[in-house]
């Protein structure tokens, strides 16, 4: 009995993986009926995710295909290209870190960007303020009637 408590509480324990996000998520829902117990979970989650080389990989790929989604705001989206250019690279250059940043930027700031020639994270991140800033002074302006 006391061993079928154990299962039944480590089964629980795998059972209990909402955390997990993205290709993990998808993973475990794929594989759930092959780990029965927490340690085996354990060992097969360490196995396919706990290598550095596959963890680089799939960051790689993430970069590759990143582009800022239309409802998202530009700090989520280079926050989160610079996270995955660090997890690439944790030395990458900070040129290399602006062309990623700029290939999946919406539109309208790539060519404002594209005009302005930044060099840097931080050049990015303020030219793309002041543009907000200007875009709504202009949406105000043109709201109140004003003439154009």
């Amino acid at each position: 009995v006391r061993q079928h408590l154990q299962l039944v509480e480590q089964r629980r324990e795998v059972e209990q993986c909402p955390l997990l996000t993205d290709v993990a998520n998808l993973w475990f829902r794929n594989h759930e009926a092959d780990l029965p117990t927490w340690s085996s979970f354990k060992a097969s989650f360490a196995d396919v995710f706990g290598r550095p080389a596959v963890r680089k990989l799939r960051a790689e790929q993430r970069l590759r295909a990143r582009a800022q989604l239309p409802a998202e705001t530009f700090t989520s989206y280079i926050e989160d290209v610079v996270d995955l250019c660090k997890r690439v690279n944790p030395s990458m250059p900070e040129t290399d870190k602006v062309n990623n940043i700029l290939k999946g930027i919406a539109d309208d700031a790539f060519q404002m960007l594209l005009a302005k020639n930044p060099t840097s994270v931080s050049a990015v991140i303020e030219l793309r303020q002041s543009f907000d800033e200007l875009r709504k002074q202009r949406v105000s302006t043109r709201q109140s009637g004003a003439p154009t």
